[in-house]
């Protein structure tokens, strides 16, 4: 299941994403994923999420310089300190 795009509030956002980490919890969907989001948006994300994001699928388009920014970072998801976005 993917979330389109985050919601203008993070507010928003986060409960959106609770209704689908109560999907996965019941086993209506097995994995869980994002698009068309940035990497502040992410790390909001991930700091209040009980399920992280299996896929990040964003656009790919000169004008956004091909989401460089993106693609310079892997996700990281630590089961001791969390996920985070490490340089790569």
């Amino acid at each position: 299941l993917v979330l389109h795009s985050p919601l203008p509030p993070p507010k928003e956002t986060l409960q959106v994403w609770r209704v689908f980490e109560e999907l996965h919890a019941e086993g209506v969907v097995r994995q869980l994923g994002v698009s068309n989001i940035s990497i502040p948006q992410l790390q909001a994300l991930f700091e209040e999420a009980t399920v992280f994001p299996s896929v990040v699928q964003n656009r790919f388009y000169r004008q956004t310089d091909y989401d460089r920014d993106m693609r310079g970072h892997d996700l990281y998801p630590s089961p001791t300190l969390g996920p985070h976005l490490i340089p790569s």
